[in-house]
């Protein structure tokens, strides 16, 4: 049960390509700045540790760090940030086989699935501020998923 100052966030899309890409892709934790529009950068200090920033209101930013807990090849990334991070987040990403029917020959696809808890900056107030500036990071989240599925079937990505 999450007191009122954590929030959680579940989404989903399906991107047509492997799981397989899709994985590899999202492990390189360094590519989610591509699509996902809060953050500025992510920099991998080792295969499991990495750090984390994100835009925050008024134009400052937020750091924390952050470890990946569990990693199931082409199937699930679990990561959790660390002790005295400025931001708490827990989160699981699942990628899942589909196959689309459509004739004459099957299409292959990735229903990427979504889940992430956490307590904003400041707790409760912090949620307001950035509410109060137009930030709702469910939103955000479902912004960054569809320009992801975007880029991955574009090509815009190196996968």
């Amino acid at each position: 049960m999450t007191s009122s100052a954590e929030n959680t966030i579940n989404d989903h899309v399906l991107v047509y390509c492997r799981p397989e890409l899709l994985y590899k892709f999202w492990l390189n934790l360094e590519n989610l700045p591509l699509f996902m529009e809060h953050l500025k950068e992510v920099r991998k200090k080792d295969e499991l540790n990495s750090t984390w920033t994100a835009k925050a209101p008024l134009g400052a930013s937020v750091s924390w760090e952050a470890t990946i807990m569990e990693k199931v090849p082409n199937e699930k990334i679990v990561w959790q940030s660390l002790p005295n991070s400025d931001v708490y987040n827990y989160g699981r990403v699942s990628f899942k086989y589909a196959i689309i029917c459509e004739d004459p020959l099957p299409i292959y696809a990735t229903l990427l699935e979504v889940f992430i808890l956490y307590k904003p900056p400041l707790g409760t107030l912090g949620e307001k501020i950035s509410s109060f500036f137009g930030e709702n990071p469910k939103q955000q989240i479902s912004i960054d998923l569809k320009s992801l599925k975007e880029g991955i079937e574009n090509n815009k990505y190196m996968v």
